[in-house]
């Protein structure tokens, strides 16, 4: 489904990674509140996506990946470091094998000490428990909330889904 030209949101979230993504969820929990979420990649056919051990097959397929490079590195002697970037929906989570970290308690505490309220452990800690919780049957990752508008690349590929 195109969107029409003067259709508003209230938010536009560029990137349909694991940032975008939560944030676009987060900001939409209101019914009221719309949000536009671009993302260059669109959505992947490739089967190999849903098996995380087979990220050998797809990790540098230009339609996934935005193969990006680092500059050379003198901490391993000069060498050029991949820098997988995905260009998909899910972002490099979705290019990643499914690699999971969640940041150490000391960290969150300390950007509480330093004054960003709300971010220490106890707060942050239920937030990201929640994704493991997200691809159950009743409620599978890939289907985000109707008031959510997919825009595949430069935005000519449109659809709820």
């Amino acid at each position: 489904m195109a969107a029409e030209p003067t259709q508003s949101f209230d938010y536009i979230i560029v990137g349909a990674g694991s940032a975008g993504c939560v944030l676009a969820n987060r900001l939409t929990e209101d019914a009221g509140t719309s949000a536009l979420v671009l993302e260059a990649g669109g959505k992947p056919k490739e089967m190999w996506l849903e098996m995380p051990m087979a990220f050998f097959k797809y990790d540098r397929l230009p339609r996934l990946n935005w193969n990006f490079k680092s500059e050379p590195e003198p901490g391993v002697g000069g060498r050029v470091i991949d820098v997988p970037r995905g260009k998909v929906l899910g972002g490099s989570s979705r290019i990643n094998g499914m690699v999971y970290a969640r940041g150490h308690r000391l960290d969150y505490d300390d950007w509480a000490q330093k004054g960003l309220r709300g971010w220490g452990y106890a707060t942050c800690c239920p937030t990201s428990r929640s994704p493991r919780r997200a691809g159950s049957a009743r409620t599978p990752i890939t289907a985000p909330p109707a008031r959510w508008r997919w825009c595949g690349p430069r935005a000519t590929r449109c659809s709820r889904s």
